[in-house]
C-alpha cells in the first residue's frame, strides 16, 4: 500500500527547501570575494557598501504631446473632457472637482498647442476654454435608473 504524505508534510517540505535555499545563498555570499554571487550579480552594490554615493536612474525621455486637426475640432474637445469626466460621476465631489482641475490644466494645454500649430484660431480657443470651464459636473445616476448591462 503506498502512503501519500499529508499537506502538512507537503507545506512543511516546502518552507524547509525554501530556508535551506536562502541559507545557502548568505552562506555562499559569505565565502565569494568581493560581495558577488555566481553570475556576477551583486548581493550588496559595490558603490553602497564602500560608502559612495549612488547616482540615481536616468530620467524618462520627455514626450510632447502634439495634437492632430481632428483633436483640435472643437466639438471632438468639448465632447472628449464631458466623456471622460462622465466615467467617474459615482465618484465623491471632492475627486470629481480635482479631476475636472487636471482635465482642464490638460485641456489648457491641448488648447494652446492647437492653436499655435494655427489648427484653430485663438479666439476659437478661447472660446473653447470658456465653454469648458463652465461645464457642469456630472451627476450620479438616480438609484431608480436603469442601468446598461
Amino acid at each position: 500500500m503506498v502512503r501519500l504524505p499529508s499537506p502538512w508534510q507537503n507545506s512543511f517540505r516546502k518552507a524547509l527547501v525554501l530556508a535551506l535555499i536562502a541559507l545557502a545563498v548568505v552562506w555562499m555570499g559569505a565565502l565569494l570575494p568581493g560581495d558577488r554571487l555566481i553570475g556576477g550579480a551583486a548581493l550588496v552594490p559595490t558603490a553602497v557598501a564602500q560608502g559612495r554615493p549612488v547616482p540615481p536612474p536616468p530620467a524618462a525621455p520627455v514626450q510632447i504631446y502634439r495634437p492632430d486637426l481632428a483633436t483640435c475640432q472643437p466639438q471632438n474637445l468639448v465632447v472628449a473632457q464631458r466623456r471622460h469626466l462622465e466615467q467617474f460621476a459615482t465618484q465623491p465631489p471632492e475627486v470629481l472637482a480635482r479631476l475636472r482641475q487636471l482635465q482642464l490644466e490638460l485641456g489648457e494645454a491641448t488648447l494652446r498647442s492647437c492653436a499655435a500649430q494655427n489648427l484653430i484660431s485663438r479666439e476659437e480657443a478661447e472660446r473653447i476654454w470658456r465653454d469648458l470651464q463652465t461645464m457642469p459636473l456630472p451627476q450620479a445616476p438616480s438609484a431608480g435608473a436603469s442601468q446598461r448591462p
